[in-house]
């Protein structure tokens, strides 16, 4: 069964791909934008960038964690790849090692050029850091284009000092909503994960209308 963002997608568009891990959703985005659409993919697990099998001539891939400040920054490796995270809390199956590398804004990627232009897409995947990558794409959030494709985490978000009624008041107080739900419905769904239960939503800017993305 086809995921419902998968509609939304269309040849041409700029997808950011951020927590790509190797490349699964990645090559979905490349398939559905064509060649003349492109995807950065950004993943902070060095041995994911390392296995990425996604494939593609418009496939731009950034080592790198988004976070809220340019700098640098410590990943905490989990067994599996796709569970390391910028917050030790919330690494499953620890190996006990760190591996640091650069910390880059949504904002920054922009305004260096490293990303070319505002995306029509972007999809977030960042166990427990999603609030602070919105912390470093106020001017991206402000001008209302892309929609996002979201994981809400509510226990990796609170043990990262925030929760999943601060991600989306930040959505909503720059015009956001929810694709087919209300905010309200969003955070009662949350509410009922436990653990390492989560939700995935997808998140539009204010005027959105499928017909016309």
């Amino acid at each position: 069964m086809a995921d419902p963002w998968e509609r939304l997608l269309r040849p041409g568009m700029l997808v950011l791909d951020i927590g790509a891990n190797i490349g699964s959703y990645t090559q979905r985005f490349l398939d559905a934008v064509g060649p003349t659409g492109a995807v950065v993919a950004i993943e902070p697990d060095g041995r994911a960038v390392s296995d990425f099998h996604a494939k593609g001539p418009s496939l731009s891939l950034l080592h790198a964690a988004v976070r809220e400040r340019n700098g640098t920054a410590e990943l905490y490796n989990s067994q599996d790849s796709a569970q390391s995270s910028l917050y030790q809390a919330n690494v499953r199956d620890p190996v006990g090692t760190l591996e640091s590398l650069r910390a880059v804004t949504l904002d920054g990627l922009l305004a260096s050029g490293e990303v070319p232009r505002d995306p029509d897409v972007v999809k977030v995947d960042a166990q427990g850091c999603e609030r602070a990558i919105l912390a470093g794409a106020t001017a991206l959030l402000a001008r209302q284009r892309a929609f996002w494709i979201l994981e809400i985490w509510p226990t990796g978000l609170l043990n990262a000092g925030s929760s999943a009624a601060d991600l989306c008041a930040c959505y909503e107080a720059a015009g956001y909503q929810p694709l087919g739900q209300s905010w309200v419905t969003v955070l009662e769904h949350a509410g009922q994960c436990r653990g390492h239960g989560s939700i995935d939503i997808v998140v539009v800017p204010p005027g959105w209308k499928e017909n016309a993305s």
